[in-house]
């Protein structure tokens, strides 16, 4: 059987293919390549990102060239800009192309915005009448700013690093469906259901107890239900369990929910978690999660006893949510597997304790990318593996004897058996001394 060309291809199967693909990089690749391909890439919905291109001639050609046709701007439903790629930036698309060209513009994600950016979108975000989805990246501040001249009442999708101080401004964006954001207060969360009445899916990158906003007694006796609600997703909670479970049993028609805490009080009761299962999560099928104690004093026995009650038949046979812990000096960890979060450190006398039953260690840390590791954990028992990481960190614990710990080029022979060193782009030390013994070690690992 002889292979197919690409060119050959039906129209159908061709245009799935160019949904992965950026306005530029098709028409850089197939424009002028035969008659076909010229009607077709012009009737087609676009999606123009200039981040990942690394030449600026490339972006120049492109802007002068092709996205002049207003046809081609009125295909366009999808721009992604970013401050990132030096060689074409967003103050630099806004000094040719104003966003109310592209009439048919329905996602916005700006990436790493700086100052100067912001006069010319508070004069062009308020038109944008056809706008459903609008995402801020690595963006810091001006979020207030942005958000007063944004269309809120037609959004669906909105991404930013913070709700604005002014929580009203959140009343004209009752119709959003899918929010995340990269940090609140837990006192906010409450008002959020408010306003946002209509969430099915809710994204929080941090999330901490302040007592702030609202007396604590208060907080309690809200009961804003975001019944709506499906899908939660928090990957840092540092509160109470308490107030963990203030927040979920507002949440009664939740089927997802991942979240990564560290509780602020040792109490560690899986009954708890069943009870509340039962009588306020009676939906939720999917349920990924990382729990972290401090432990300091505890007996290890009576904290691994407790931690088993995880692995009972209602989280296994029932929910077939399977989980392994870890115990150290200093904090206790329960999680499911696999790990779902893409960050993890790897600390100084550790034990992991898996599952009979899901005893895998190969794909147990596949979603782990960032590392963090204290040298004195390299060791040749291989309790671990760790295959994409990308994100390497060297860092001690505050109290060890650095010459007991020293990463040694002999580490280096567990090491490339903990972590496949091969995806590794970032290495980062934190806490060394003495760099130039290290230096071997550092190319060994950079190899």
């Amino acid at each position: 059987m002889s292979d197919m060309q690409f060119e050959y291809l039906p129209n159908e199967i061709l245009i799935e293919c160019f949904r992965y693909l950026s306005a530029l990089q098709i028409f850089q690749s197939f424009d002028r390549h035969n008659y076909r391909f010229n009607q077709l890439i012009r009737s087609i919905k676009l999606h123009l990102d200039f981040e990942n291109i690394p030449q600026k001639l490339i972006c120049d050609t492109f802007s002068t060239t092709v996205l002049p046709d207003q046809e081609i701007k009125n295909r366009i439903d999808s721009i992604h800009l970013s401050n990132e790629n030096i060689s074409y930036p967003i103050q630099w698309f806004l000094s040719i192309f104003s966003f109310n060209q592209f009439v048919h513009l329905r996602s916005l994600t700006l990436t790493k915005l700086k100052k100067k950016n912001l006069k010319d979108l508070k004069t062009m975000l308020p038109s944008m009448t056809e706008l459903f989805s609008f995402r801020m990246i690595n963006c810091d501040y001006q979020t207030e700013e942005i958000l007063c001249t944004l269309p809120l009442s037609q959004l669906r999708t909105l991404i930013i690093p913070k709700l604005p101080r002014n929580l009203k401004l959140m009343d004209k964006a009752s119709s959003i469906t899918n929010l995340t954001i990269s940090f609140r207060d837990f006192d906010d969360l409450s008002l959020i259901f408010n306003s946002i009445s209509k969430l099915k899916y809710l994204k929080i990158e941090n999330i901490q107890r302040f007592y702030s906003s609202i007396e604590t007694k208060n907080i309690y006796s809200i009961n804003n239900y975001a019944t709506y609600l499906n899908k939660l997703i928090i990957t840092k909670f540092r509160a109470g369990v308490d107030d963990l479970f203030i927040l979920l049993k507002q949440t009664p028609n939740l089927r997802s929910l991942t979240i990564n805490a560290l509780f602020n009080r040792y109490r560690i009761n899986a009954d708890e978690w069943e009870d509340l299962i039962n009588s306020s999560l009676s939906y939720l099928s999917v349920f990924k999660f990382n729990f972290e104690w401090e432990v300091v004093y505890r007996d290890e026995n009576e904290i691994s006893d407790k931690l088993k009650q995880f692995q009972s038949d209602f989280w296994c046979k029932q929910h077939h949510w399977y989980t392994e812990y870890i115990l150290s000096t200093y904090r206790a960890s329960i999680y499911t597997i696999p790990y779902a979060f893409d960050s993890y450190s790897l600390k100084l006398k550790t034990n992991r304790y898996s599952i009979q039953i899901m005893n895998n260690n190969v794909i147990t840390f596949d979603n782990v990318e960032d590392l963090t590791v204290d040298p004195g954990a390299i060791t040749e028992e291989y309790q671990y593996r760790f295959s994409y990481v990308t994100s390497l960190t060297f860092q001690y614990a505050i109290a060890c004897n650095y010459s007991d710990h020293f990463l040694r080029m002999e580490d280096m022979k567990h090491l490339k058996i903990i972590v496949n060193l091969s995806h590794v782009k970032h290495l980062s030390l934190t806490m060394l001394h003495n760099l130039g013994k290290l230096e071997p070690v550092l190319t060994e690992i950079l190899k």
